[in-house]
């Protein structure tokens, strides 16, 4: 996942009146609920017919073709195997198993990040190729980071609250 700029609710533990460990908990319940909302509200979203447009996806070999040159290219052999409509409409599955692959949540999270762990499929690239799976994948819109960034706090109010009853 990208750097969110707006995590300022992470205030310093002495503010809060938390031990070192305490804060370190609250920060990996933190990271951890915003990785969890990427990876089931938007990633299925980077798989989805508009994504090339909302995201700015690169165009894949073929998709302005037509006749013998598209039926060579990738989107033609994509149609042709997987009895796909419109192979540009999926561009990032050419079989489907790299979605239902990401599909399964592998989060590995400690107090300074989450990562949402991603099959090595995407990381594949042909040489000569300018296309980048992983960086079209992990691609995170503005609103998208605010909307996960009040997720963040709001799990970190949560987390507080719970970390306050506790000393009560």
């Amino acid at each position: 996942m990208s750097n969110f700029v707006g995590l300022d609710f992470l205030s310093t533990r002495k503010e809060l009146g938390v031990t070192g460990r305490e804060f370190q908990g609250l920060k990996r319940d933190t990271f951890a609920a915003m990785g969890k909302k990427w990876h089931f509200r938007y990633l299925i979203l980077h798989f989805g017919a508009a994504a090339p447009a909302r995201y700015g996806y690169m165009k894949r070999k073929g998709e302005n073709l037509s006749g013998k040159a598209r039926r060579r290219s990738y989107v033609g052999r994509k149609e042709r195997q997987f009895k796909v409509v419109d192979g540009a409409a999926m561009p990032l599955e050419f079989s489907g198993e790299g979605f239902r692959l990401a599909a399964l949540l592998d989060l590995r999270v400690n107090s300074k990040q989450a990562r949402v762990v991603l099959p090595r499929k995407f990381n594949l690239r042909n040489p000569k190729s300018r296309i980048d799976m992983r960086a079209e994948l992990t691609k995170v819109l503005q609103p998208e980071a605010d909307e996960i960034t009040q997720v963040g706090a709001t799990a970190f109010g949560r987390s507080l609250d719970a970390v306050y009853r506790f000393k009560q």
